[in-house]
């Protein structure tokens, strides 16, 4: 489940904007009475996600995307990981709630019209070849549809 946990259509500069993601270890499969363990089958402590930020462009009448510094990223919960398309986020598992979790903090340090960008999110279990790999991947539906747009205002 991923969580937008500042929803204000305007944001003060330099105020971070947190995204959490949590998922159980023990899935639902299409055709089985039982829950996967993805940790048990995969051994994967960590599960590798990420996704863009664009801000909209004068110049292009679009949104182009921004590459983020790490200096303005910090990682709550889980890693960052930063091999992972530039800019990735590792959630790692907890096994006190049997729960793989991420909690990302980012620095907004410009003022503009900005969306985060989730049409799906993919993530990917860290490979151990003598076992099976994992790959999760969620489509957002429109049901599921939350409002990434915003604006940074400066102070």
């Amino acid at each position: 489940m991923l969580y937008c946990l500042r929803t204000k259509r305007t944001i003060p500069w330099a105020i971070p904007f947190f995204f959490e993601l949590k998922f159980s270890r023990y899935l639902k499969e299409e055709g089985f009475d039982t829950l996967l363990d993805i940790y048990e089958t995969t051994g994967a402590e960590a599960f590798s996600y990420s996704f863009d930020l664009e801000k909209h462009s004068d110049f292009s009448n679009s949104f182009v995307r921004v590459v983020l510094d790490s200096s303005n990223v910090t990682a709550f919960k889980g890693e960052l990981n930063t091999a992972y398309y530039g800019s990735g986020y590792t959630a790692l598992l907890n096994k006190s709630t049997d729960l793989y979790e991420s909690r990302v903090g980012i620095k907004l340090v410009e003022a503009g019209d900005f969306r985060f960008v989730f049409e799906y999110l993919n993530i990917s279990g860290n490979y151990d070849y003598s076992r099976p790999a994992l790959s999760i991947r969620h489509l957002f539906s429109d049901s599921e549809a939350v409002d990434f747009e915003f604006i940074v205002a400066e102070q």
